[in-house]
């Protein structure tokens, strides 16, 4: 039986109820469990409007100072005091202070998957990457002597080094899909600083290529991930996850020390015509207008507003690959990009402003690439892919 209706699919990151106050419904959506135990009323009815209710345990917090001290995560139930030691050589402890509390957590809240607890692992050689294997094992064997009938997840939390190291990604894939083919319903994918405008062809390509031999015959939703997502859900993946603001990258060292001296950020606007949310006075500046429920030929003002846009464009490219098969799909993504670059540049001659198209173009190399992939378990594809990405 499919989990999700359809894919791909855009699953909100969501605190509140507030998006559903304007008439949305989704396929899925996802809060963190310290914000469903902070707001359950709000929890709710997220979860009432929502097809997939998913709760994410958020155990990587446990090994973040400034993370595990905020009010909300002490009342998860997880140890207040926890000793890294202890959790990397017991599993009794393990099993007892970290898998259920993390489960009977989600099962309590009503989430409608489980997602086994999971640290977040720099590097394959991270003692974490070995453990958070073992928990996936001892998770499925607590679901299983609980009668707890409800699809397990794992959550796959990575430095983003990884991703240009074909034995690596290819690593990373055999020991989570292989291991665990018949137990598991899924993935989560996110990885430490993964800035998708920035990062090089060789990283977009392990992420992509990762990402599709993880999704044969699974669910693969990548989180954290600006419009990037968008690209990667057409080559076969089930969808992906982000907040419906700005900083969708996961940045791990914040989880230790948040940042301090913030200044206010330049308000911006989502232009999915060229995949990038763009200053406000250019905004004006170019004339954009949308035609979304939220815009009706205006644009967006405010925050409400813009979230209501952003939701309403990301559902709508969702649904419209969701009707298409795969070689549709990266066609229809393929000419989106095609257009985006194009109009990108004709703005930046007619209006002297400079927006970027050569993440645009990186991405569509990418895709292009992804085509003709097959699923593999060899580092064959993965070593051809990188030299086709230096070419």
């Amino acid at each position: 039986m499919a989990i999700f209706e359809k894919e791909p699919i855009f699953i909100p990151k969501l605190q509140d109820q507030k998006i559903f106050e304007a008439g949305f419904s989704f396929p899925a959506v996802l809060m963190d469990a310290s914000h469903v135990i902070w707001r359950p009323k709000a929890a709710k009815k997220v979860k009432e409007s929502a097809g997939v209710f998913i709760v994410d345990p958020s155990t990587h917090c446990m090994l973040f100072n400034e993370a595990k001290g905020k009010e909300n995560f002490k009342k998860l139930s997880y140890p207040a005091d926890v000793q890294p030691e202890k959790i990397y050589s017991d599993s009794s402890f393990r099993r007892e202070n970290v898998i259920i509390p993390a489960v009977d957590n989600q099962v309590k809240m009503g989430a409608d998957i489980i997602i086994a607890p999971y640290f977040f692992a720099m590097d394959t050689d991270d003692i974490k990457f070995g453990i958070n294997i073992s928990m996936i094992a001892e998770t499925i064997r607590y679901v299983e002597e609980k009668g707890i009938d409800k699809p397990i997840f794992v959550k796959i939390q990575i430095g983003n080094n990884v991703l240009c190291r074909p034995s690596i990604v290819n690593y990373i894939v055999d020991r989570y899909r292989d291991d665990f083919s018949d137990k598991i319903g899924g993935y989560f994918i996110s990885f430490d600083e993964l800035d998708c405008k920035n990062a090089t062809e060789d990283t977009l390509g392990g992420l992509a290529y990762m990402s599709f031999q993880l999704s044969e015959g699974k669910n693969v939703i990548i989180q954290r991930i600006g419009p990037f997502g968008e690209i990667i859900s057409s080559i076969g993946l089930t969808g992906f996850s982000s907040g419906l603001g700005d900083g969708e990258s996961l940045v791990v060292k914040n989880l230790e020390k948040s940042p301090q001296g913030w200044s206010n950020k330049v308000k911006k606007t989502y232009i999915p015509e060229v995949f990038d949310k763009v200053n406000d006075e250019i905004v004006k500046k170019i004339g954009y207008k949308c035609s979304c429920a939220a815009c009706q030929g205006s644009f967006p003002v405010g925050e409400q507003a813009k979230k209501q846009h952003f939701v309403h464009r990301k559902m709508e490219i969702m649904d419209a690959l969701s009707k298409l098969d795969r070689p549709q799909k990266i066609a229809l993504m393929e000419e989106k990009l095609t257009k985006a670059i194009k109009l990108a540049e004709t703005y930046n001659r007619k209006f002297a402003i400079d927006l970027k198209t050569i993440h645009l173009k990186r991405w569509l190399n990418v895709l292009q690439l992804a085509k003709n992939w097959s699923y593999e378990k060899d580092d064959d594809e993965l070593d051809k892919l990188l030299q086709d990405l230096e070419k």
